[in-house]
């Protein structure tokens, strides 16, 4: 069975930074403060195709919550650069869960997922970049409490970001998630396959909130399995 659901997120976000000394000295021009660098990897729920620079650790936390089923998750990823070529990335994302299905369940760890990602082509200053990742997923989560998939799994990412104009970004992805022995809290067990494509539009603006528009649907998600 294939669900789709088209969801729209967009949000204006709360990103305030500063560029170089942090504020135009009074002796500066309009015109120099007009060609500072923008912010293109800024995007919260599309994954963009910027790997970290050497010697830069990256730290990610994502809370959602869906009222009406209660479900809420928390994962925390660490992104780390290769210690000798910055084109390799390594980590790993952690993550947290309470499913509202699952009375008196309370909350717990979820699955683990560990994650390489190469550096194809461009970076965060390029105009064109793309950096494919691929991921393990871990059975570390209770799918008997709705924490996980219930089996080891296979993820695959295909970022690319690309600049449309200086005030334009667009970041979008296209990947799925495979895990051939899946397992539902009634001990089914199935091949589930996921697919996901998203895309973000980015508006930087110099030294002012930076503003996006996100499209994020859920997973179309196919099984194929039998109760053991």
């Amino acid at each position: 069975m294939i669900a789709r659901q088209q969801v729209i997120i967009t949000s204006c976000a709360l990103v305030a930074y500063l560029v170089a000394a942090g504020k135009t000295l009074p002796g500066q021009s309009q015109t120099a403060a007009k060609e500072q660098p923008q912010i293109q990897d800024n995007s919260f729920l599309v994954e963009e195709a910027y790997n970290q620079e050497r010697g830069v650790v990256h730290h990610i936390s994502t809370f959602s919550r869906l009222w009406n089923s209660k479900d809420w998750s928390y994962t925390f990823t660490q992104e780390w650069p290769g210690l000798r070529n910055p084109r390799h990335q390594f980590s790993y994302t952690l993550a947290g869960m309470h499913s509202g299905g699952f009375a008196g369940a309370g909350a717990g760890f979820g699955d683990v997922v560990l994650n390489y990602r190469y550096q194809v082509a461009g970076s965060g200053e390029t105009r064109f970049a793309f950096a494919p990742r691929v991921s393990v997923l871990l059975p570390t989560g209770d799918v008997t409490k709705g924490r996980g998939a219930g089996a080891a799994g296979v993820q695959t990412n295909l970022p690319v970001s690309i600049v449309l104009h200086r005030r334009l970004i667009s970041h979008s992805n296209a990947g799925g998630t495979l895990v051939p022995r899946a397992q539902s809290a009634d001990r089914v067990r199935a091949t589930t396959l996921r697919s996901r494509p998203s895309n973000s539009r980015q508006w930087p603006r110099a030294r002012r909130p930076l503003c996006r528009s996100e499209n994020l649907p859920p997973p179309a998600t196919a099984r194929r399995g039998r109760r053991w």
